[in-house]
């Protein structure tokens, strides 16, 4: 009986490992132009081609990049919420079609964000170690979790693109503990994977991403959803006097 047990849980790893490394390949066959542009990166002969080609991965950022993973953070809300995982590249290219227009426009107002980030720091000529080293690191980890917040909150709510935006920014800065530790566990995984093999970082580098971001996006929900009852229950109980 116990190694039917242990059998049955190995089975149900196995399933949840296939299921989430078919969705990590299809984000990155969606992702394919610039998972190209990538590796063309590492046989460039001369730096004009270098920086000729991240400036087309940035322009390609917010028409491929920005959909396929906003489709992705559809498909993990859809299992994380609804425990639902089939038809799952039907459901992905149905949220990818949806939500293209939106994910465009937040995707180039994200990559702006993000370039002028790493224009700045470039300019600045930080060192490691410095004052200032340890700002732009917050800006950062800001800037991650700004952006995984609107991913997930694209695909949970029926927002307009300003008030999704604000929504993000205030969930970066009034929960810095749930953005650290959102950070820092991808961090984690990402580096577990590659300590792995390299290989695996393809296999399933923007899912695992993808479900800490949204748990933890879907963690705050909850919490301001628990506060904003109590404050409403006390309101009632507790009526202003006239």
């Amino acid at each position: 009986m116990e190694s039917m047990g242990m059998i049955g849980r190995f089975y149900q790893i196995s399933y949840w490992m296939m299921k989430l490394l078919l969705v990590n390949m299809i984000w990155v066959i969606f992702n394919f132009p610039i998972v190209y542009m990538v590796l063309a990166t590492l046989t460039v002969n001369s730096m004009d081609e270098l920086y000729l080609l991240l400036i087309i991965i940035i322009l390609l950022l917010p028409f491929i990049f920005f959909p396929a993973t906003n489709a992705m953070f559809a498909v993990v809300r859809r299992g994380v919420l609804y425990k639902k995982d089939d038809r799952l590249l039907s459901y992905f290219w149905k949220t990818y079609k949806q939500n293209y227009a939106r994910s465009l426009v937040g995707g180039i107002t994200i990559t702006v964000l993000w370039f002028v980030w790493i224009y700045n720091y470039q300019l600045a000529g930080i060192e490691l170690g410095s004052g200032l080293s340890y700002i732009y690191l917050a800006l950062t980890m800001f800037l991650l979790a700004f952006t995984s917040y609107f991913f997930a909150d694209s695909v949970h709510y029926h927002l307009t693109f300003i008030a999704s935006i604000k929504k993000s920014i205030i969930m970066s800065i009034g929960f810095p503990h749930y953005t650290v530790s959102i950070i820092g566990v991808s961090g984690v995984c990402l580096y577990i994977l590659y300590w792995l093999h390299p290989v695996f970082l393809v296999l399933y580098g923007g899912i695992l991403p993808a479900i800490i971001c949204f748990l933890g996006y879907y963690f705050i929900y909850l919490r301001a959803k628990r506060v904003k009852e109590t404050n409403e229950s006390k309101k009632q109980w507790n009526p202003q006097k006239a």
